[in-house]
C-alpha cells in the first residue's frame, strides 16, 4: 500500500491518496515531486538446500590403485607388467575445502515440506 500524506500542516496531516499494489516493495524514491515505486510480483521458487557432510561422516572410499614402479634387475633390465602411471590430482572447485567434505542436496520430501511451509507463510493474507 502506498499512501500519500499532505504534511504541509504539521498539526493536521491529511491522507490524500492510498494505492494498493500487487507484490512487494523493491525500491521507491521521490523524483521531482513524483513518487516512483518498484515492486516485484513474480513467484520465485527457492533451489533445494545444500547440506554439508563433514569428512568424518563421509563413507570410506576405495583404496587408490597401486602405482608400483618396476624394480631394476642386476643386468639393468626390468619387467614392466603395466605402464607406471601417476594418479591424477582431484580437480578442485570453488568452495571445495579439499578435506573430504561433501555436499548433497536435501531430499525431495524435505524440499517439498520446506516449500509448503514457505508457501503457507507467504500466501495466506494477514
Amino acid at each position: 500500500i502506498v499512501t500519500v500524506i499532505d504534511v504541509s500542516n504539521v498539526a493536521a496531516p491529511a491522507i490524500l491518496e492510498t494505492t494498493r499494489l500487487e507484490g512487494w516493495l523493491v525500491d521507491s524514491r521521490a523524483i521531482e515531486g513524483r513518487v516512483l515505486v518498484v515492486t516485484q510480483d513474480s513467484f520465485d521458487i527457492p533451489a533445494p538446500a545444500i547440506i554439508t557432510i563433514p569428512p568424518s561422516d563421509a563413507p570410506p572410499t576405495d583404496e587408490p590403485p597401486s602405482f608400483e614402479l618396476p624394480t631394476p634387475t642386476v643386468d639393468g633390465s626390468s619387467e614392466v607388467p603395466t605402464p607406471a602411471l601417476m594418479p591424477a590430482a582431484r580437480p578442485g572447485w570453488i568452495g571445495d575445502p579439499g578435506d573430504g567434505t561433501r555436499y548433497v542436496y536435501e531430499d525431495e520430501a524435505a524440499y517439498r515440506a520446506r516449500l509448503e511451509r514457505t508457501w503457507a507463510s507467504t500466501a495466506v493474507p494477514r
